[in-house]
């Protein structure tokens, strides 16, 4: 009889966290560089009368904290997305681009398009000091901030939608996703994604593949690769400097909206009936979840994923009108760990803060905030399984100190990897000392087999001399 064979699942890494009950639809969404605040831009095309605005939400405590609104003859704001410092919201409306004080509502700029159609997309770069807008024309425009004027044009030559546009980490590099334009005498169907250097306002590369309009792209977090989804279903993860493709991801469904994960890990895509997180590594879908939407963010520390409903597709909506938060699985001691371990402020060169659900696991049971309640818990366990009450020394000995080899080598590479943070190895050394006091005064053991179990433990943590000198003055030793 053959055996039944069940593939193993790959493990969810975001859970449902929260749903907003925004009451409108909803076109754009961006969070604040700190993960707490998420701004909304809406869509009242429906109602020609209602002022259009952009809603401050409180992620945390799920509640809206501020709405600003625009008093402009518009009905939908297309674009929006926080400044670097947080302190201020862009909403784009069909020719112009506004710049608001989050704190006051004000109106700090207007990016005004007098031509070249109506603004579909736009974004700060890094140091935000410049905006990029893309528009219904194909152009691309680079805008100064603090003057309010254009300063670079990115032209392909022809008409053609221009749907998306991302600044590259280091704001020297902008790309572009192209669509289709078709008119009485004229049609263009471009469908390709550029890259364009921003001081000279030239196209440096031009990634062809997707045979229909390209929805949305996003930079890797190190920039050396460029994502792109599309109408024909294909996420595309091209490498910048050969202009290759690198992988291929068939989400099987049109694709309306991408985002790379912080560290690069991952990739999101959303299309009309579904939410698809691929690992980049395997190619694969880590996880999958049935929504339809336009628009989707990562929090910057990438603890949360939001997503918006697509307008015109209410019936696929399994919340419309409302906005879904996902956070990550024991996202509490990860960003605890990285603010108070690493002094997260931000983005980093080289980042933890997502991993592999195997990593991730790892990371959870040997952090220094679990071990007495992980480590401590598993050591006592085994020692109960492995030293009945009757056994002699010699059979603890033989019994137990193989496992205790192996936990304290894990433990010394917690010495190793916290030996610039004095405080941190502090913890983790107090933290150690509590289990094996536990070990070494069990009435069981003679006091021979005590000492030689505890000159064992310290032996095989294998701390290197400038961490013993750091705990020297402030943690006991074994």
């Amino acid at each position: 009889m053959a055996k039944s064979v069940i593939e193993k699942q790959p493990k969810m890494i975001w859970e449902e966290y929260h749903t907003l009950d925004i009451n409108q639809k909803i076109d754009s969404i961006s969070f604040s560089p700190d993960g707490k605040l998420l701004a909304c831009g809406e869509n009242v095309t429906e109602y020609p009368s209602k002022p259009t605005s952009i809603h401050i939400w409180n992620v945390e405590s799920n509640t809206k904290i501020k709405t600003l609104t625009l008093d402009v003859n518009s009905s939908r704001i297309r674009a929006v997305t926080f400044s670097p410092d947080g302190k201020c919201v862009l909403g784009c409306t069909f020719g112009s681009a506004y710049i608001l004080d989050v704190t006051s509502g004000n109106v700090k700029q207007k990016l005004i398009l007098e031509r070249d159609g109506t603004i579909k997309c736009a974004t700060y770069s890094p140091d935000g000091n410049y905006v990029v807008s893309g528009s219904t024309h194909g152009k691309g425009h680079i805008w100064d901030v603090k003057s309010g004027t254009t300063i670079r044009t990115l032209e392909v030559g022809y008409r053609t939608d221009l749907h998306s546009v991302a600044y590259s980490p280091n704001g020297k590099y902008v790309v572009s996703g192209y669509g289709e334009y078709v008119s009485t005498g004229h049609e263009y169907r471009d469908n390709t994604v550029r890259i364009w250097d921003v001081e000279s306002g030239i196209a440096i590369k031009t990634l062809n593949g997707h045979t229909k309009e390209v929805s949305s792209v996003a930079y890797s977090p190190d920039g050396k690769y460029v994502v792109s989804g599309s109408s024909d279903g294909a996420v595309r993860i091209w490498d910048i400097a050969s202009g290759k493709e690198k992988h291929k991801l068939d989400g099987k469904s049109g694709v309306n909206t991408v985002a790379y994960s912080p560290d690069g890990k991952y990739v999101v895509a959303g299309s009309g009936n579904k939410i698809n997180i691929w690992n980049i590594k395997t190619g694969k879908v880590q996880q999958m979840m049935k929504e339809s939407t336009s628009s989707i963010a990562f929090s910057q520390d990438g603890i949360y994923i939001a997503s918006t409903c697509i307008s015109g597709t209410w019936e696929n909506c399994v919340h419309p009108f409302k906005i879904r938060l996902w956070k990550m699985k024991n996202s509490n001691i990860l960003r605890k760990y990285l603010r108070d371990t690493e002094g997260w402020n931000g983005m980093r060169e080289q980042d933890t803060r997502l991993m592999s659900p195997e990593e991730q696991e790892e990371f959870l049971k040997w952090h220094p905030d679990n071990i007495m309640s992980n480590l401590s818990d598993s050591v006592r366990e085994r020692w109960a399984l492995d030293v009945p009450k009757e056994s002699k020394s010699a059979d603890v000995l033989g019994n137990v100190t193989p496992f205790i080899d192996r936990t304290c080598k894990r433990i010394g590479k917690l010495y190793q990897k916290y030996e610039h943070d004095v405080e941190k190895l502090k913890i983790v050394h107090g933290k150690v000392n509590e289990l094996f006091k536990d070990i070494r005064s069990d009435k069981r053991l003679n006091m021979n087999t005590r000492k030689s179990l505890s000159k064992r433990s310290v032996r095989s943590l294998s701390m290197p001399n400038s961490t013993t000198k750091k705990l020297k003055h402030g943690a006991n030793s074994f």
